[in-house]
């Protein structure tokens, strides 16, 4: 049997994590789990709640994405194999890595 990971992420709701006691005092957690993916990887979370990361395809591509109140927006650098998506402002505005097909990464975007 094959079973699919799946990212979970915490939204905090109230006051959030306070850092000296590092306790939570509100949260939901929601499952990320972009259509076709097998494995996924949330790498940001912007105020807004807005959720980056990528994930692997059925072709075992990796492929960058955006969450936002239940919909996912997938982002891949024209010509690359590979896009990951590491950190999202709050402006919604990605910064990332990417690979070419040889494996050589291709620099970093935004």
């Amino acid at each position: 049997m094959n079973f699919k990971k799946v990212a979970l992420v915490i939204s905090l709701l109230a006051s959030g994590i306070l850092a000296d006691r590092l306790s939570v005092f509100a949260s939901t957690i929601t499952i990320i789990d972009p259509p076709g993916s097998t494995d996924t990887e949330v790498r940001s979370i912007n105020s807004n709640g807005e959720v980056a990361g990528f994930y692997v395809n059925s072709s075992g591509h990796k492929v960058g994405f955006t969450y936002l109140n239940g919909k996912f927006t997938t982002i891949k650098v024209p010509g690359s194999t590979n896009t990951y998506i590491i950190s999202i402002n709050d402006n919604g505005e990605v910064a990332g890595e990417y690979e070419n097909s040889s494996g050589d990464q291709g620099g970093g975007f935004t």
